[in-house]
C-alpha cells in the first residue's frame, strides 16, 4: 500500500492532573529525518520517541512538538525560584549597606533575572511522564499515518490513471509500427520516381533494403519491455515503501520511451512519444511524494 510522505497528526492526553499535547507533521524527504521539540528537562526521552516514529514512518522529514501542562495548578503555572531570590536579596542588602544607597527594583528588573521565575519543577525521570508522552505520541503518529495513507491513495489513483493513458498511447504506437514497412516502401518508391535518370530497380534488392530499414527501426522489444514495466508498477503499489521502487521503474519507462522515439523516425510515433513523456514527467513529480 502506498503512503504519502505528507501528513499531519495531533493528540491530547490527560492524566493525574497533567495534560500532554502533541502535534506532528511530515513532508517529503529522501530519508527519514525526525526532529522532536521536547519540554525542558525531557531530552532523555528523545531516542525512544524517535524510535516510535520510526516504527510508523520510513521516509519523510518529520517535525514533532510536545507540550506538558499541569492542569490542576494552571493558575500557578509559574513559580519563584526561592533559593535564587534569597541570593539576590542578600546581594541587594550588601550593596545598600556598603554604599549607603537604596536599591529600587521594578518588576521588569526581576523578570530580567534568568531563572528567577520558572515553571514548576518536574521529575523528567519519572515513568509517569514517560508513559504519558509515549501514549500521546503513539496516538498522534497513528493520525499522521492515517492521513498519509489517504493522501497516498489519491496519489496512487492519479498515477495509475496516467499510466493507463501511457498504455493507450503505446497501443497507438504499435499500430503505427506495423505500418512502417509499407511506409518505407512507398517512400523509397516515390524517391526513385523523382530521379531524372530512370533506373531499373531490382524488386528483390528493394525489398531487402526495406527489410534492413524495418529491422533497424523495429521497436517490438521496447514495447514489450514498456508493458512489462507497467505491469510491474501495479505489483509495486501493493508493497510497503514503494516510492524508491517506483522511481526506478519510471526511469526504465523513460528509457524505453526515448529509444522508441529515436528508432522509429515516424511523425505519428514521435507525437505519441511526446505525450507519453509528458505523462511520465507528471508521474515523476507525484512519485516524489510517496514513501
Amino acid at each position: 500500500m502506498a503512503y504519502s510522505m505528507t501528513g499531519f497528526g495531533s493528540a491530547q492526553l490527560s492524566r493525574d492532573g497533567w495534560q500532554c499535547q502533541i502535534e506532528i507533521r511530515s513532508v517529503n524527504s529522501r530519508f527519514l529525518d525526525s526532529r522532536i521539540k521536547l519540554p525542558t528537562g525531557f531530552q532523555n526521552l528523545e531516542q525512544s520517541l524517535n524510535q516510535t516514529i520510526k516504527e510508523h514512518c520510513s521516509r519523510g522529514k518529520v517535525d514533532c512538538t510536545i507540550n506538558l501542562q499541569n492542569t490542576e495548578n494552571a493558575e500557578n503555572a509559574l513559580c519563584l525560584n526561592k533559593t535564587l531570590a534569597r541570593h539576590y536579596g542578600q546581594l541587594v542588602r550588601d550593596f545598600e549597606q556598603t554604599t549607603g544607597l537604596p536599591v529600587q527594583l521594578s518588576l521588569r528588573d526581576l523578570l530580567a533575572i534568568k531563572d528567577l521565575i520558572q515553571l514548576p519543577t518536574v521529575d523528567a525521570e519519572s515513568p509517569f511522564f514517560n508513559q504519558l508522552i509515549q501514549e500521546c505520541l503513539t496516538d498522534a503518529v497513528l493520525q499522521l499515518k492515517q492521513m498519509r495513507q489517504v493522501e497516498g491513495g489519491k496519489l496512487t489513483g492519479d498515477i495509475q490513471t496516467r499510466l493507463k493513458s501511457c498504455g493507450g498511447y503505446l497501443d497507438q504506437i504499435e499500430q503505427y509500427a506495423k505500418e512502417l514497412p509499407n511506409l518505407y516502401f512507398q517512400k523509397i518508391a516515390a524517391l526513385i520516381q523523382t530521379l531524372e535518370t530512370k533506373v531499373n530497380v531490382d524488386q528483390g534488392r528493394l525489398e531487402q533494403e526495406i527489410a534492413i530499414l524495418t529491422d533497424r527501426s523495429d521497436i517490438t522489444e521496447e514495447i514489450v519491455r514498456f508493458r512489462s514495466h507497467l505491469a510491474h508498477v501495479d505489483e509495486v503499489f501493493l508493497q510497503n515503501e514503494c516510492g524508491k521502487k517506483l522511481d526506478f521503474l519510471l526511469q526504465e519507462l523513460n528509457r524505453e520511451t526515448n529509444t522508441i522515439g529515436s528508432k522509429a523516425g515516424h511523425q505519428g510515433i514521435s507525437q505519441l512519444v511526446i505525450l507519453i513523456k509528458s505523462e511520465l514527467e507528471k508521474i515523476r513529480e507525484q512519485i516524489q511524494n510517496l514513501e
